[in-house]
């Protein structure tokens, strides 16, 4: 049942989204970053924004974030932090944020079809954190950008937690925190359940509940802490949040709310 769940949304995505990927890559955005330098950083977010959207509508997701307008509304810089179960968690954060968001990943999207071309469009930061040097450089960048008036989000695991429904989160890493501190911003700390459905194998349903809440940590609250004491405290949070959302997604699945389809018009709220 489970191969037979995965084909069939596979299917579903590529008559519905897959035909049309596939042709704005070759024929829009490729094209784009080429010229990339001849469009401001807020055209180039509206583009990709713009056609994240028209995906993410199609895969359906029920968002029930909690302080969802901190994203949608915020009017200044911060450091977006959150942890990272699929790389749906960069498409949430994309769709629901009108304000140009600048992302750290991993050097792993440098060179990938799709996804690596949408990351360059967004001025992508590559995240070595084997390479000191290049982890030192990305910090600054990161909080040259946040000093220009820009927000950057960054996943302070590290990497993706495979096993979501028994693993609460990876560590965080301190150095993840840094450019709040050099920039002196907020940090909206985001946490997440549910993101590794939409994308993953074995599940076709109606919706997908995508279970969050966002926290704005005001810089003066950590400013005189360290690093490493503040992540640790940004975790145990997430992983509190985390557990509750298994609870609620339990919920979810018993009420069969997945065979809905989903009640909030995220695409609407451009």
């Amino acid at each position: 049942m489970k191969t037979f769940n995965t084909v069939r949304k596979y299917v579903r995505l590529g008559f519905t989204i897959g035909f049309r990927i596939l042709f704005k890559h070759i024929f829009y955005f490729k094209p784009r970053l080429k010229h990339k330098d001849e469009y401001t950083f807020e055209q180039r977010y509206k583009m990709v924004r713009d056609f994240a959207i028209f995906m993410v509508h199609h895969m359906r997701p029920e968002f029930r974030i909690e302080n969802i307008e901190l994203l949608r509304d915020s009017d200044k810089p911060a450091l977006i932090v959150c942890n990272h179960q699929s790389i749906f968690d960069i498409l949430t954060i994309l769709v629901n944020s009108p304000r140009p968001v600048q992302f750290v990943g991993k050097n792993e999207l440098k060179g990938k079809p799709f996804i690596g071309v949408w990351f360059e469009m967004l001025n992508g930061l590559y995240l070595n954190r084997d390479d000191v040097r290049q982890a030192v450089s990305v910090i600054k960048e990161s909080t040259a950008t946040l000093e220009k008036g820009y927000s950057v989000a960054i996943f302070p695991e590290g990497t993706r937690n495979k096993d979501p429904m028994n693993v609460d989160s990876l560590d965080f890493h301190p150095g993840s925190f840094k450019p709040a501190y050099r920039a002196k911003v907020d940090v909206l700390s985001i946490s997440m359940f549910g993101t590794f459905r939409p994308l993953g194998g074995g599940y076709e349903a109606r919706s997908f509940p995508i279970h969050g809440k966002i926290e704005r940590i005001p810089y003066d609250s950590f400013a005189e802490k360290k690093t490493a004491d503040f992540a640790s405290e940004v975790q145990k949070k997430t992983e509190e949040n985390v557990r509750s959302f298994r609870e609620l997604d339990a919920d979810y699945y018993a009420k069969k709310l997945h065979k809905k389809y989903p009640k909030n018009k995220f695409w609407k709220k451009k």
